[in-house]
């Protein structure tokens, strides 16, 4: 899923979405990066 280049700040809403393969969150306003996902590796900063 690619989300770059939004006004996202808050992604804890999204560790519901289990099937992700990728999770593509640059250019967000997002404060900590910390993957919500149990496989870390899937977010991309």
């Amino acid at each position: 899923m690619f989300l770059s280049n939004n006004q996202i700040s808050d992604i804890k809403p999204l560790e519901s979405l289990t099937n992700l393969k990728n999770l593509v969150l640059n250019g967000n306003l997002i404060a900590l990066k910390t993957c919500p996902l149990k496989r870390e590796s899937i977010c991309k900063w």
